[in-house]
């Protein structure tokens, strides 16, 4: 049994001058205790405590030998951060007891310290496992730090749910949090649970880096799972496509992972997940995909996502994303495609690294921001782009789509469209098939002298303009093709 269950300041004074061990069965390594003491500590937040350095730490070992030392607030507080083989506090958080004078009474808390500071004055500590309220104070505080780590493999992380593994933990191990007995897994042991359709709630994931696809072939999944630890998984590929999932996992730390592709692919999710920290991530392709999801998102930080092809298409998304950075987007194919309620201000967006936008508002028929002010000009790609958009009607004369190659059904039966695009450089572009195709049952607005357009690169252009019979003013000279 671990020293620090019965720690208090009388014990730890003894074992300075009294400790009878037997050397056959003493460990090899040292084992360190610390004790940090000041005349009061503050609860700053729940999982942040201050406490000032008037002294030095003074830290003790038995084991192998009796050694003792005092260390500099700096010095202990780089234990969580400069750590080697002897004080690995990064690797495993170490367990302490703080106890403080309540009154008459001498009073003890077990919390699990995952980070310190020191700003020359105070180390600041963040705890996990914790029921600190928010500037609550404790007098003649001594915190006492077990510098071997978590005394359980398995421990609760700050936000009260998140299931947390120490590093030196194995698949298999247990723990109890709460009374409820906890399991470490690895993803083959979690795979054959999925698949068996074990009960999922009570397993440890810290072990896992790779989520790919994991309900995909369990359609009925809708298992609680929000305890589960995601911080080192760094994708989640496909992970609930198609599955029936729809719990809350607002609390998952998605920090590391790069790829959320296709991640809530028709699914009935449509969970609050603003808080999620997504600045790895890179592929957001078809993440929302035919999904029910519809909740506020507008603070994500995209600034490192490549690909946002479909992210939104066949949902009924209307979220504010105005202030996104899509600045590094690259593909932005069918990303409202059949979105039939998406219509928030587009116009701030920085879209000139985009290259695809074929499809990006085809079937958006709510559709009808101001866009003209983006930056198109390394678009190659717009085919199908306000395909039955049908309200769609911005000016987007200035647009610079020189780089554009096809442009084919690109306001195919967007019947309200009858801006001047006359201006329009298109002579890079060699696919006009159906661009501005209508419908014979019904009117398209469409009505504008395109006879300047340089069209001689053009080889396909197959009902350019078929069924628009309110376009009476000139049309482009096709030489390569018929129309």
């Amino acid at each position: 049994m671990r020293v620090l269950k019965v720690l208090s300041l009388l014990l730890f004074t003894l074992l300075m001058v009294t400790c009878n061990t037997d050397d056959d069965v003493q460990p090899q390594t040292e084992q360190w205790l610390y004790a940090h003491t000041a005349s009061q500590g503050i609860a700053t937040s729940s999982t942040t405590f201050v406490m000032p350095v008037t002294d030095d730490i003074f830290g003790f070992t038995d084991r192998p030998y009796r050694k003792s030392k005092y260390i500099s607030g700096d010095e202990f507080a780089s234990y969580w951060n400069d750590y080697d083989d002897v004080n690995s506090f990064k690797l495993d958080p170490p367990n302490a007891v703080l106890t403080y004078v309540d009154g008459d009474e001498i009073k003890e808390l077990e919390v699990v310290i995952t980070d310190a500071t020191f700003d020359n004055s105070n180390i600041t500590y963040t705890i996990d496992n914790t029921s600190l309220t928010n500037n609550e104070t404790f007098d003649d505080a001594s915190l006492f730090v077990d510098g071997n780590g978590p005394i359980s493999k398995i421990y609760l992380a700050s936000n009260g749910l998140t299931v947390k593994a120490s590093a030196k933990a194995i698949a298999g191990d247990k723990g109890k949090i709460n009374g409820v007995t906890y399991t470490v897994v690895d993803k083959s042991t979690l795979t054959t649970m999925i698949n068996n359709g074990d009960d999922v709630t009570k397993v440890c994931t810290s072990l896992i880096t790779e989520m790919s696809n994991m309900f995909t072939e369990v359609p009925d999944f809708n298992q609680k799972i929000g305890t589960w630890d995601v911080s080192n998984v760094t994708t989640m590929y496909g992970m609930f496509d198609g599955a029936g999932f729809n719990q809350d996992i607002s609390n998952w730390d998605v920090s590391s992972v790069t790829n959320m592709g296709s991640m809530f692919s028709y699914t009935m999710f449509n969970h609050d997940i603003s808080n999620w920290d997504v600045s790895s991530v890179t592929n957001m392709s078809y993440m929302f995909d035919g999904a029910g999801f519809n909740h506020d998102i507008s603070n994500w930080d995209v600034s490192s996502v490549t690909n946002m092809n479909g992210i939104f298409a066949g949902t009924n998304f209307n979220g504010d994303i105005s202030s996104w950075n899509v600045s590094n987007v690259t593909n932005m194919e069918g990303m409202f495609n059949l979105n039939h309620d998406f219509n928030q201000d587009l116009s701030s967006w920085d879209v000139s690294s985009v290259t695809d936008m074929g499809s990006m508002f085809s079937q958006a028929d709510d559709f009808n921001g101001d866009i003209g002010s983006w930056d198109v000009s390394k678009v190659t790609n717009m085919r199908w782009m306000f395909y039955q958009a049908t309200i769609f009607n911005q000016d987007i004369s200035s647009w610079n789509v020189s780089s554009v190659k096809n442009m084919s059904y690109m306001f195919d039966e967007a019947f309200a469209f009858n801006q001047d695009i006359g201006s329009w450089d298109v002579s890079n572009v060699t696919h006009m098939v159906y661009m501005f195709e209508g419908d014979p049952g019904k009117v398209t607005n469409f009505n504008q002298d395109l006879s300047s357009w340089s069209v001689s690169g053009v080889t396909q252009c197959d009902g350019f303009s078929a069924y628009a019979t309110s376009w009476t003013k000139p049309k482009p000279n096709f030489t390569n093709c018929s129309p």
